[in-house]
């Protein structure tokens, strides 16, 4: 039975209020020139400067630390209010590694004075310790409610990455628009976008009550988005979505079963097709230039970094300044880094080995825990968004959100079908 209470109607608002910590404008929309102006002025809140046809994005995003202020704070007095802490857990052994990880990474974070990382690491914890203390039923809620939270999100994020490469893609075609327009959706993040599309279709796929008709054309409508981002990652995701789709639905009707298969080949047919194009692209592209760029530099430094700070790491937030002291050294000064594009090499070079054990141990001990409970949906949105990690650094961008979703879902997966919807 579902426990619709006053705490977990709190988390859920909390939650949502996670996808209001970015704002993405396009940097050719000139008549938003005043809104980007004054995002900018705002107090706690943290605008990218490196936008132009060069830069990884052609979108500029601003992070709203507000927000994280403001959900840190509404998830602390909620389990306070609620008199919570007199509870059982559940769930506990994930979580442990987690606060484990959270405090290492906090106090690098406080010593090195980075206010937005803090922020984000605090309502891990606390959207995490939120859902330990939730009862069965207020489990079962929250479960389904950010189901729908999710699909309506993947939405929205299609529609204005849709938008968005209207506007980015003037005057280009073909594949090169893919990979130089790069639409970033509401969350600052191509690859983020992307990997918000996939689990959306997860969703939609799996929705109850959903028709077939519906669902064939929020899927195509994410999958277009996805395609747009530019983000190679996104076919992958793609493909792992439809595969694990496949997998829900070998328990249902066998015509459902078969029209799982057929958009799972169809897909991967046209995603080996797509990749195969793109990476022609991109191969002709680097040829032309020898500077050492991309995720294979920004490997090289982590593991760099990592290398001579083994340890504790080079501090919580800190790569960012690495890449940009290489580049003023190497390339040519100005040219701002971003993070490592691998949440796992992150953890190592910022965090060390002190950090990444606890962290690998909340991952591993989450997979474990929803496999044991035959949890595949949450199973799926989980798996996705760890392997989208490998080509993000979401721990501590501008996608916050994202990682509280999958974070949630760790921990939510209810013990018995009802999760298991379609």
């Amino acid at each position: 039975m579902e426990e619709k209470t006053r705490y977990v109607k709190v988390v859920l608002v909390s939650v949502a209020l996670l996808f209001c910590c970015t704002i993405s404008v396009p940097a050719q929309a000139g008549a938003l020139s005043s809104l980007r102006e004054f995002l900018g002025s705002i107090p706690l809140v943290v605008s990218t400067d490196a936008v132009g046809s060069m830069a990884l994005t052609q979108v500029r995003y601003s992070l709203l630390t507000v927000f994280l202020v403001l959900v840190a704070a509404m998830l602390l007095l909620n389990i306070l209010l609620d008199g919570r802490l007199e509870k059982p857990l559940h769930g506990l052994p994930p979580m442990i590694c987690l606060i484990a990880f959270a405090a290492i990474a906090v106090v690098s974070g406080v010593y090195f004075k980075n206010i937005a990382d803090i922020a984000k690491l605090t309502v891990y914890v606390e959207v995490a310790l939120s859902v330990v203390w939730m009862s069965a039923g207020e489990r079962r809620f929250l479960y389904r409610a950010l189901l729908q939270m999710l699909m309506v999100v993947g939405v929205l994020n299609a529609l204005a990455t849709i938008a968005q490469f209207a506007v980015l893609s003037q005057g280009v075609g073909g594949v090169r628009a893919l990979r130089t327009a790069r639409p970033d959706g509401l969350f600052g993040d191509s690859i983020i976008s992307a990997l918000v599309c996939a689990m959306a279709m997860v969703a939609v796929l799996c929705r109850e009550g959903l028709s077939w008709k519906w669902k064939t054309v929020l899927v195509v409508l994410l999958a277009s988005a996805g395609v747009l981002t530019g983000a190679r990652s996104f076919y992958y995701l793609a493909a792992g979505a439809c595969a694990l789709v496949v997998m829900l639905f070998t328990r249902s009707s066998g015509v459902r079963a078969i029209l799982c298969c057929a958009v799972c080949i169809v897909g991967v047919s046209a995603i080996v097709v797509m990749v195969d194009r793109i990476s022609d692209f991109e191969t002709s592209v680097s040829s032309v230039s020898a500077t050492p760029t991309g995720r294979e530099l920004k490997t090289m430094l982590a593991l760099q970094e990592f290398e001579e700070h083994p340890i504790i790491g080079i501090g919580t937030g800190r790569y960012v300044r690495a890449e940009t002291n290489y580049y003023a050294t190497v390339l040519l000064k100005g040219t701002t880094g971003t993070n490592p594009h691998n949440i796992y090499l992150q953890v190592l070079c910022e965090n060390g080995v002190l950090g990444f054990i606890p962290f690998a141990g909340f991952v591993g001990l989450s997979l474990w825990g929803l496999w044991r409970r035959r949890a595949k949906q949450a199973l799926s949105i989980f798996a996705l968004f760890l392997v989208a990690g490998m080509t993000l650094g979401v721990l501590y961008s501008a996608s916050v959100a994202t990682f509280t979703l999958a974070l949630v879902f760790a921990g939510l997966a209810p013990s018995d079908p009802i999760g298991e919807e379609g």
